[in-house]
């Protein structure tokens, strides 16, 4: 069975797009990006970014990126520690992913 709602409208308001994505997912976020987007999107496209990196280390990947930056480390610095590529080379990756899996779950 599929999930149609959320992914549908995420697809209707061109959220499925690889390049919006990418500017999406910001590694801090300004006030600014806070009031442009829709706070629903924070859960609905980081549960799909989520669900990416537990894929790709398991969830203790993402326990261990919060632990690390629980230390003193920032997102990105983190990030590249536990995943092994900088944060900017792989969000075009995560986005183009999550950007298939919208479209997929829409139809």
């Amino acid at each position: 069975r599929k999930v149609r709602g959320s992914a549908r409208e995420l697809v209707r308001l061109n959220t499925a797009d690889p390049k919006f994505l990418t500017e999406f997912f910001q590694a801090s976020t300004p006030t600014a990006w806070l009031e442009r987007y829709p706070s629903w999107w924070q859960y609905e496209l980081g549960a799909h970014f989520v669900e990416i990196l537990s894929s790709l280390k398991g969830p203790s990947g993402i326990s261990e990126l919060w632990a690390t930056m629980g230390e003193g480390k920032d997102f990105k610095l983190a990030f590249e520690q536990i995943y092994g590529l900088p944060y900017d080379e792989a969000l075009p990756i995560v986005a183009e992913a999550i950007a298939k899996r919208l479209q997929s779950l829409a139809n």
